[in-house]
């Protein structure tokens, strides 16, 4: 009987503590992906500043990649963006993610994209040490959100979370 008794509390503290990890995990796999994204915008920006060259990450909306390549008006980089930690990668396909410009107040993601930006949405950073200014929205099936913003005077990147909605 009193083996019954323990198992009956057992399952019970377990059917209640599993959501709690699985929206744990969801949160952790969220901030794991902003930290990514922030981290191919400072490979942006600093091979922009060190090559004295235009850079542009691009997000391509419909497959989650991402990836740190020179502007079409730039010559082409001698590395290849493959070459450098954190300058291509794949967003997790859990999270949804929106690009947005600060001038469009639609997400990028509807915007019809300009010839520059053919296959994927995306942030220019300047040699000069400025960006566009732009966000990503990156949001899991949990409800969490975090914003990925890029200043475009400095071209510095911050992670915002405006919390649970």
């Amino acid at each position: 009987m009193e083996l019954m008794v323990v198992i009956l509390v057992v399952t019970i503290l377990t059917s209640m503590i599993i959501p709690e990890l699985r929206g744990s995990f969801e949160e952790a796999l969220l901030r794991s992906s902003a930290r990514r994204l922030a981290g191919a915008c400072d490979v942006a920006y600093s091979r922009a500043v060190a090559a004295g060259r235009s850079q542009r990450l691009r997000f391509e909306p419909s497959t989650g990649r991402y990836r740190v390549e020179a502007r079409a008006h730039a010559p082409k980089s001698a590395a290849a963006p493959t070459e450098v930690p954190d300058a291509a990668g794949t967003i997790d396909p859990r999270i949804t993610v929106v690009l947005r410009h600060a001038d469009a107040p639609a997400p990028a993601t509807a915007a019809v994209p300009d010839p520059e930006s053919a296959g994927g949405e995306g942030i220019g950073f300047n040699a000069d040490g400025t960006a566009d200014a732009a966000e990503f929205e990156l949001s899991d099936r949990g409800g969490f959100r975090l914003v990925v913003r890029v200043n475009p005077i400095t071209a510095r990147v911050r992670v915002i979370d405006p919390g649970r909605p």
